[in-house]
């Protein structure tokens, strides 16, 4: 949508995506979409040979957020409020999330949530999720902002190509007694990447003859097609079989462990930061993924599933999970924490966020810091049986969790991905700092 700026089926905009990004930006370490970044929403940042960035904004989780946000009217710290087209840009990147979920199965069983991700069959959905989706492609258009003509771009028409296109190969299988069909194998990925390793031969040969392309197919049969894809291809490793097994050397390293660091002095106080509300959602939400690994070691245990699971949604921590719900009609899939649970992976939070930048350097910081947290939280848990080892697993689980969450931000500020100015944590400040000085360095 950043050429036309304007989708007119349900009132759809992409600046819609823009605000709500800069709202969601300013939620600090726990946000609702970690996965967005500038390259996603600012037009001067995307790349365009990159599909991942356009699947990942045409998401179920971006249009649930987009969903909660609007109906919630939540202002961003810079007074960023989303529009009334909100509702229907939501709606718009949910179909176009189903549409491509329906074009790119590849197991013969759904994924969880996801019932059009799975090979085509008369007994799935495809077919009646496809009769609406023409329809609704037929009636959609764009408009240049500023201007009232209606333009409908090759994309729009293309897709009604694609999905006529696995309608006919499908009823053609059918003929041969096929009844399944996997539309992700119907790519050009393997032979793009075939063609692409080609040229890669001969200190880059963009334009081989004939005979170089013989003896450049004899080198890759040779090395074991073991070379790099190119960093900039639009296409996925089809993960083929080697056809030659090249000779490889295993080399032992002995591997130097460091002294265990010994428990340092901790502060006494931690200071409690204020979560806001798209932080709460996300919190919430997080809270569910990670009690969910522990609840086939209390399957059989009817007080340890009351004090930790909720069966519905009761307050606003739940926000998030209740909107991610994919199919509101059936029973519940997501996992609703219970709120004294929650509260307390809030404290849990408030700690981590304070105490990791200080310990990443030392040895065993992740234990240094499950230990302290050990001691200052015991989670509200009642069974005899399993009170002390659900304890230590949902703490540990959460804090490594966030360990992860925090390092991946450091990452992406060394990459230049996330250079939001959030300056509370100084090695993530000096991440970007050093990003910043060696960027006249990078292509």
């Amino acid at each position: 949508m950043s050429r036309y700026r304007k989708c007119a089926v349900r009132g759809c905009q992409d600046s819609v995506s823009v605000r709500l990004y800069a709202i969601d930006n300013a939620a600090g370490s726990l946000r609702a979409m970690p996965k967005l970044t500038e390259c996603h929403v600012n037009r001067n940042c995307i790349k365009k040979m990159k599909v991942s960035y356009a699947t990942q904004v045409f998401s179920h989780t971006v249009a649930s957020v987009m969903t909660l946000m609007a109906r919630a009217g939540i202002v961003g710290i810079q007074g960023e409020k989303l529009s009334e087209t909100a509702q229907g840009t939501a709606k718009v990147l949910k179909f176009f999330d189903d549409l491509m979920d329906s074009v790119n199965g590849y197991s013969l069983y759904p994924s969880s949530g996801k019932p059009l991700r799975s090979a085509v069959s008369r007994c799935t959905d495809h077919f009646e999720f496809w009769v609406e989706a023409r329809q609704t492609l037929r009636k959609m258009y764009y408009q240049a902002e500023g201007t009232e003509e209606r333009l409908r771009p090759p994309s729009l028409v293309n897709w009604t190509v694609t999905i006529n296109g696995i309608i006919d190969i499908f009823e053609m299988l059918e003929q041969g007694n096929v009844n399944h069909l996997k539309c992700r194998r119907l790519n050009q990925d393997p032979i793009e990447n075939f063609f692409g390793q080609i040229r890669q031969q001969g200190l880059r040969d963009t334009n081989p003859t004939c005979s170089h392309f013989k003896n450049h197919f004899k080198t890759l049969l040779i090395n074991n097609f073991s070379s790099r894809l190119s960093m900039s291809a639009n296409c996925e490793s089809e993960n083929s079989k080697n056809i030659i097994v090249a000779v490889k050397k295993f080399i032992t390293v002995d591997v130097v462990v460091p002294s265990r660091t010994d428990f340092c002095s901790f502060p006494s106080e931690i200071p409690n930061f204020a979560l806001q509300y798209i932080s709460k959602v996300s919190l919430g939400y997080v809270s569910g993924f990670i009690t969910k690994y522990v609840k086939k070691d209390i399957s059989s245990c009817e007080v340890c599933i009351r004090d930790i699971f909720s069966e519905n949604p009761v307050d606003e921590w739940h926000a998030l999970i209740a909107e991610k719900e994919y199919l509101k009609t059936m029973p519940a899939k997501l996992k609703y924490c219970h709120l004294r649970i929650i509260q307390k992976f809030a404290e849990l939070y408030n700690i981590t966020m304070h105490m990791v930048p200080q310990l990443a350097y030392k040895a065993n910081s992740v234990g240094l810091l499950v230990n302290f947290i050990k001691s200052k939280i015991s989670l509200p848990l009642s069974c005899p049986n399993h009170k002390e080892s659900l304890n230590s697993k949902l703490i540990e689980k959460f804090t490594f969790f966030l360990g992860h969450n925090w390092t991946v931000g450091i990452n992406r500020a060394l990459s230049g991905r996330d250079l939001r100015p959030l300056n509370n944590d100084p090695v993530i400040k000096q991440a970007k700092e050093i990003y910043l000085k060696n960027r006249r360095y990078r292509k």
